[in-house]
Formats: structure tokens, C-alpha cells, sequence
């Protein structure tokens, strides 16, 4: 609106420029101070044509400039934001990525411990299987089987014993309960 009045402005300054430029000639004849006017009218009206145009461009750069600014500084601020959100996911992130490198560290500690713990056992219990086996070996199989056969003959006479005195009981209760 504004540029469209001075434009309006500019051209009306022309038009009155070239009456005055045509009132002064007639006056003046075609002497050399005519042409000098004259020139310089002309010089004037290019320069103002010159002023106009470097005007309009100005006030269309400025137009753009602040079409630009209220277009890309809410983008601007929306992407700053998203992006200090995501440095701090990317913190949090680091922080769980360290406390996880940690914990690897520890477990791996422990992993250790319970090898060598695991070795010890193995180791002891070698020692003692070397033994045990040993000892089988030592075993005089004949008089394993001799000690079997007295121990038979032992504890066959104390079974017989059992057996009658468990048949005596029984005919005893059996008789009380009838």
C-alpha cells in the first residue's frame, strides 16, 4: 500500500519536473544554459527513476527478509528444541551404556573368582577320587568275598531266630484277638 503511494508520489514529482523543465526552455530559448537544463532535467529524471527501482528492491528485500524470519525462526526454535531433547536421550543413554560397562566389568570379576574357586574344587576332588580309587584297588577281593561268607554264616542263625520268634508272636496275638 505504502509503496504503491510513493510510486504515485514519484510520478507525479516527474510530471511536474517536465512542466517546469518545458516553462524554463520556452523562456530561455535554445542557448547553451536550455541545454544545460535540459540535461539536467534528464539527468534527474533517470536518477529518480534509479531511486525508485533501488527503492522497490529494497523494500521487496525487506519484505522477503521478514516473510523469512517469521517462516524459518519457529522452525529454528522447534529444531533447537527437538535437538537438546535428543543430547539429552543421548546423555541418559551414555550414562546406562557406562553403568551396563560397569556391571560387564564386575561379572566378569566374578566370572574369574568362580573359575578359580571351580579349579580348587576340581583339583580337590581329584585328589580325593585318586584316592578313592586307590583304595578299591588295594582290595583283596578274596578276602572281601571270605568276609561276605562269615558274615552269612553269622547273621544266618540270629535270622532263623528272628523268624520263629516273630511266628511265635504272631500265633500269640492272634490268639488274644480271637
Amino acid at each position: 500500500m505504502e509503496e504503491s503511494t510513493n510510486n504515485e508520489n514519484i510520478i507525479a514529482e516527474e510530471s511536474s519536473s517536465n512542466d517546469v523543465s518545458k516553462e524554463m526552455t520556452q523562456g530561455m530559448g535554445s542557448d547553451e544554459n536550455g541545454e544545460l537544463l535540459r540535461e539536467l532535467i534528464e539527468l534527474q529524471k533517470k536518477t529518480a527513476r534509479r531511486q525508485l527501482i533501488a527503492m522497490t528492491a529494497s523494500v521487496v528485500m525487506a519484505a522477503a527478509f521478514i516473510i523469512a524470519l517469521i517462516v524459518v525462526l519457529p522452525m529454528m526454535v522447534r529444531m533447537s528444541k527437538e535437538v537438546s531433547a535428543m543430547v539429552a536421550n543421548t546423555e541418559a543413554l551414555i550414562e546406562q551404556a557406562n553403568e551396563l560397562i560397569g556391571q560387564a566389568g564386575e561379572s566378569l570379576d566374578g566370572i574369574d573368582t568362580m573359575i578359580q574357586n571351580v579349579n580348587k574344587v576340581v583339583t580337590d576332588n581329584t585328589e580325593a577320587a585318586t584316592e578313592a580309587i586307590s583304595n578299591i584297588q588295594n582290595i583283596d577281593i578274596d578276602q572281601l568275598n571270605e568276609a561276605i561268607r562269615n558274615l552269612s554264616d553269622a547273621v544266618e542263625p540270629l535270622a532263623k531266630l528272628n523268624n520263629s520268634i516273630s511266628n511265635g508272636m504272631s500265633g500269640i496275638f492272634s490268639k488274644i484277638g480271637n
